[in-house]
């Protein structure tokens, strides 16, 4: 099976596990939506099956229908999972599932349209469409006589079986054929006319319970496709591709990468990386050796090089484009250049004291240095976003960002940091589109959110460092590339230097915690220039419940406490790590043991801050929301100053909220930050407010009573002593 098919999304095939899923999720497809339309196009250059083909989404709000926008007609089954009565949600889950349509592939370019029928409470987003690409399988086609029947007979004459349950047939017939033609043959594959362009016809079928064709290199027994003609009708012609999904691809070549000597002592051995039809493949190549690479699918393959050095020479290999053709080994030399160096002269402007750290991050190299007043950096060729971080102080970088060897001066400005945290969850799945950074929601958030949390990075995230390739990240961007939002992240910490930005990882529906990639995490963070992450650890259940000892225990104690830890030890500190607590996490115990609500997740951060996890953690985001009328946030606020001693926001959610039919009022929104202003300044802490989210909007008009998320959080801005309240939230 091609290695580009053998992820499995494990947690979805659970979810739906009534609905047979026959495809998987399609990276070379582009998936735009405008309106109620969604407009899919095929990128790669395979056909993509489209039957069986399933869609998956979010959204806020309830789907009626998925119909085919004209000439794509379908008959579908829409099939959803409730998530929005969970706090920090995405929206529902939907999936539909195409079961019959008159449009059975889509060919390399070729574009479809969906219409999705909403409440238009918001619009749908993380579109992903699963389905098969078919790829042409090595067979021997015989044309029988033409009589009163046509009779095509194919043989494998390969070494493996080939899948049978999504088939295509491609050929040359001179007449005519009616979409309508019955075809059939053994063993029967439901063939239809799929299309017939000049002479060009095409057959789809597919049988999910035919055996595969087993290799047949004397033809013994072959696969037969049949329709009615007449004794004058002329007989089909190739050229004849057979295609299936999941079967071996026609050709296999071979690759050697050779790399030469290292060009300077010191260097470690250098990553190769080979990316290609046959999907990605990675190994750690020794200077002056061979990488052999076998039973390649044919295609163009790139080919990159990590680069390299050893603390003063710095080295890199241009990435490059090889074929590979059948039955032959291409040849593929790496060459590392030097790059050029760029003295960089080093200004600190208030600095709290004689010596700061800089974090200088780019494309290629990331450096932590200790800087004083003139200090003068050696640093390669590379485009660095500069972030100096020190308590209790922000910093202004100019340049930023720092284009080597192009600027030859940094200058690093302080000046005591805000003693009040404003935390914002920013939603990914925003429509903006843009080609700029600059020109982003993201980039232009005003400086008193001064803590903004991306939502949502999945736990089993996958990112290649370097790549700037978020598609794999659970993150919904919609920006152009990944250097856009690398761009709006460097953009918003030059506009306000004491902004920190996060990445939340998890959230209601991401909950593959058992798959965690700490390192995609990390080097997401690193190459992006974030701040750290923040952990929204949401299980189905968390089996809380007070011990013999006097203390509430829970099941997922030693996994909740591993993933901080873990995460923790591959971004130490200064990257910040927070997490998302629920509401009623800090009940259970002493003069909050019968505090209510009471439920499944009472008391589930207890054990945590009891544990060396809990000294890992520098911000604690409470969901103060979700928890129905009888909950009181100041109650949970005095609960969870308690038991952690560090900053603690507490959250305010847009109305309406997922559960509980409870609504914060601008007064009660008030009320919370003055009690949290009270508490921290008690414990000698910043004071904290959160808000779900920057981008919710709520229906009708809003009011005091029902206001949305500008009036909330103006609000906070006011009642923390941030500056520039009236600045928009968002604005675009």
């Amino acid at each position: 099976m091609n290695k580009t098919w053998i992820v499995l999304l494990a947690w979805l095939v659970s979810l739906f596990i009534s609905i047979p899923v026959f495809a998987l999720p399609l990276a070379n497809v582009q998936l735009r939506y405008s309106g109620d339309i969604l407009t899919i196009t095929n990128t790669s250059k395979q056909p993509i099956s489209l039957r069986n083909a399933s869609l998956r989404f979010y959204y806020a709000g309830k789907v009626s229908a998925v119909n085919g926008v004209n000439p794509l007609k379908i008959t579908s089954q829409l099939q959803s999972k409730q998530f929005t009565k969970l706090p920090n949600n995405q929206g529902n889950f939907y999936q539909v599932t195409m079961n019959a349509l008159n449009q059975a592939s889509l060919l390399p370019g070729q574009t479809v349209q969906l219409k999705i029928t909403t409440d238009k409470k918001t619009h749908p987003h993380g579109f992903q469409l699963l389905a098969n690409v078919l790829v042409p399988v090595q067979v021997n086609v015989t044309v029988l006589s033409p009589n009163w029947t046509q009779t095509i007979q194919v043989c494998n004459t390969s070494s493996s079986p080939i899948p049978l349950s999504q088939v295509e047939f491609d050929f040359n017939y001179a007449a005519s054929i009616s979409p309508s033609t019955s075809i059939w043959g053994q063993p029967w594959l439901g063939w239809t006319v799929a299309s017939q362009q000049g002479s060009q016809v095409v057959f789809v079928g597919g049988n999910q319970w035919a055996a595969p064709l087993p290799p047949d290199p004397n033809c013994t027994n072959p696969l037969t496709i049949q329709f009615a003609s007449t004794p004058q009708s002329p007989a089909p012609t190739g050229p004849f591709t057979f295609k299936v999904a999941g079967g071996t691809p026609i050709g296999n070549g071979a690759m050697t990468v050779s790399l030469a000597a290292a060009p300077a002592t010191g260097l470690a051995n250098p990553q190769i990386t080979v990316q290609g039809p046959s999907g990605t493949q990675q190994q750690v190549v020794n200077w002056g050796q061979q990488w052999q690479l076998t039973n390649l699918v044919t295609g163009t393959y790139t080919v990159t090089a990590s680069p390299v050095d050893n603390g003063q020479q710095f080295y890199q290999a241009a990435p490059m484009n090889v074929t590979v053709q059948n039955q032959s080994t291409t040849p593929v030399a790496i060459n590392y250049q030097a790059v050029p160096m760029g003295q960089v002269s080093v200004s600190l402007v208030n600095a709290p004291a004689s010596q700061e750290p800089v974090t200088l991050t780019g494309q290629h190299y990331q450096f932590t240095q200790t800087v004083t007043n003139g200090s003068v950096l050696q640093l390669p060729t590379d485009t660095y976003s500069v972030v100096s971080t020190v308590a209790g102080y922000s910093a202004t970088t100019t340049p930023n960002p720092l284009v080597v060897p192009n600027n030859t001066s940094l200058q690093v400005t302080y000046q005591p940091a805000s003693s009040s945290l404003f935390v914002g969850y920013f939603e990914t799945w925003d429509p903006d589109y843009q080609t700029d950074g600059t020109k982003t929601t993201l980039g232009n958030l005003p400086g008193y959110v001064n803590v903004v949390n991306l939502a949502f990075m999945k736990p089993d995230a996958t990112y290649r460092k370097g790549s700037l390739n978020y598609a794999g990240t659970g993150l919904e961007f919609n920006y152009a590339t990944g250097a856009v939002l690398q761009q709006a992240i460097a953009y918003l910490h030059q506009q306000h230097p004491g902004t920190k930005v996060l990445v939340s990882v998890g959230g209601a529906d991401y909950t593959n915690w058992q798959g965690l990639n700490v390192q995609a995490i990390a080097d997401f963070v690193t190459d992006f220039g974030l701040d750290g992450v923040d952990i929204d650890y949401e299980p189905a259940t968390a089996g809380c419940a007070m011990g013999t000892d006097g203390h509430i225990h829970c099941q997922v104690d030693t996994l909740y406490q591993s993933y901080i830890n873990l995460i923790r030890a591959a971004l130490p500190r200064p990257y910040i790590l927070s997490v998302a607590a629920w509401s009623t996490g800090a009940y259970g115990e002493d003069q909050w043991v019968n505090a209510q609500p009471q439920d499944d997740f009472t008391g589930v951060m207890l054990p945590v801050f009891r544990s060396s996890a809990g000294s890992a953690i520098d911000l604690v985001n409470v969901m103060s929301y979700d928890a129905g009328t009888t909950y009181n946030p100041e109650q949970a606020l005095a609960a969870y100053a308690n038991y952690f001693s560090g900053p603690i926001a507490m959250g305010v959610e847009v109305p309406p909220e997922a559960w509980g039919g409870h609504i914060y009022t601008i007064d009660q929104v008030n009320q919370l930050a003055q009690a949290s202003l009270t508490t921290a300044a008690g414990h000698h802490t910043p004071a904290g407010m959160m808000i779900w989210s920057l981008q919710k909007t709520p229906g009708g008009t809003p009011t005091a009573d029902d206001p949305n998320a500008q009036m909330m959080a103006t609000a906070i801005c006011t009642d923390l002593g941030l500056t520039n309240c009236s600045e928009t939230l968002i604005k675009n």
